[in-house]
């Protein structure tokens, strides 16, 4: 027996009844109304009663068959309310806490300051198309844009399945706007000599750090990923990393794609790896343990932060010289070498676990020899093409 008001949830969802053309919802703690009629749409604020709620659907649904409902009323649903209501019900128990936590700070600083007090279903195409003109002329780069565009057209999607509004208007909206990446301020690979230079480096001030970063250089794993890896994780056998977990703000989680997948160690990793294990288990067994911790790399049984990471970072890159780069440039460095090594696009979108051989190709494709881009001019040598009828005595 309900105690209160508010309604049992589960997974998320909106729960409530639906009339005739008009469905009742709880969100953000208060009960609503969502007619959708013969091309109307329109979303009413009733309160705390879900009776209340049920009674005024009740009485819409019968004017609505009537012809007697009034749609000219203003509406209160604003698209600040119903992404708000997006971010806890969809976004937060669905996605990483750094995604919820990143969406919430753009829509609250860049997003609903121009746009949130507009209804939702009145939101339109120019209006977006005005909001990210507006901040690309302030200096937002495309990545913030799509970023911008990606969070307005998850909300609206919502807002499509709850018959808010019947298509979404950011469909290709920054391809029609003609905002091209700028690709001078992408991240930068290091070339072989670069790697070379910043493993020697490493060797030479941080020692402690060289099997980091070798695994770094030589599986292509994003930062957390490695933090998170665990001796298990290891098939001495097979030569193969099982990445399925990630390390940030003192959580494990699942990896960026929710994915685990085996990446091939190079003979230098596996060999560097397993000295490293060793010396692990002979400072446990020093310790009156059978085995080391489990984390691969630690700091006092922990995993390490990635603060810590980035602090030796800067500071290997400057002792060698180097321009500073992020740290995720090193995973750049991996698929780029490997690639222009021709090595085959398939294999390093797997390495790296892109979702799709795709996604792959649109970061890399700049890095993929031009010679297996013209590989058809293979097929001259090999199929030789009829002469040409002699046409001259055509028609006599």
């Amino acid at each position: 027996m309900r105690v209160n008001n508010t309604p049992m949830k589960s997974n998320g969802q909106l729960n409530g009844r639906r009339f005739m053309g008009v469905k009742v919802k709880f969100h953000k703690g208060a009960w609503w109304v969502f007619i959708n009629w013969r091309g109307h749409r329109k979303a009413k604020r009733i309160g705390a009663s879900e009776a209340a709620a049920n009674d005024a659907a009740g009485k819409i649904s019968a004017r609505l068959a009537l012809g007697e409902y009034n749609f000219d009323e203003r509406q209160e649903m604003t698209f600040e309310d119903y992404s708000a209501d997006w971010l806890e019900k969809y976004i937060k128990p669905l996605r990483r806490e750094t995604t919820y936590k990143r969406y919430k700070t753009v829509l609250k600083k860049y997003i609903c300051p121009e746009i949130g007090a507009i209804e939702v279903d009145k939101l339109r195409r120019s209006q977006i198309r005005d909001m990210l003109l507006r901040h690309h002329k302030a200096g937002k780069s495309v990545s913030t844009l799509l970023l911008l565009r990606d969070i307005v057209s998850g909300v609206m999607n919502c807002a499509v399945d709850d018959e808010l509004v019947p298509a979404n208007p950011t469909r290709e909206i920054i391809k029609t706007l003609g905002i091209k990446r700028d690709r001078s301020s992408e991240v930068r690979p290091f070339n072989g000599g670069e790697v070379d230079l910043i493993l020697g480096k490493c060797l030479e001030i941080y020692p402690e750090y060289y099997p980091f970063m070798l695994t770094a250089f030589r599986a292509g794993m994003r930062l957390g990923e490695i933090l998170a890896l665990q001796w298990d994780d290891v098939d001495w056998r097979g030569g193969l990393i099982l990445v399925q977990r990630s390390y940030r703000n003192q959580r494990i989680t699942r990896t960026k794609t929710g994915k685990a997948r085996q990446v091939e160690m190079s003979g230098e990793l596996a060999a560097e790896l397993k000295r490293l294990h060793a010396e692990r288990k002979a400072q446990a067994l020093a310790a009156g343990s059978n085995e080391p911790v489990k984390w691969m790399f630690h700091n006092g049984g922990q995993p390490i932060a990635q603060n810590s990471v980035r602090y030796i970072w800067r500071r290997l890159l400057r002792a060698a010289g180097i321009h500073y780069e992020k740290f995720h440039a090193v995973r750049h460095t991996y698929a780029s070498l490997l690639l222009s090594a021709g090595v085959s696009v398939y294999y390093v979108s797997q390495q790296i676990g892109h979702s799709g051989i795709e996604m792959t190709i649109r970061f890399y494709s700049h890095f993929i020899p031009s010679e297996n881009r013209r590989g058809v001019n293979i097929l001259d040598g090999e199929i030789k093409p009829k002469p040409a009828p002699d046409r001259c005595g055509v028609g006599g």
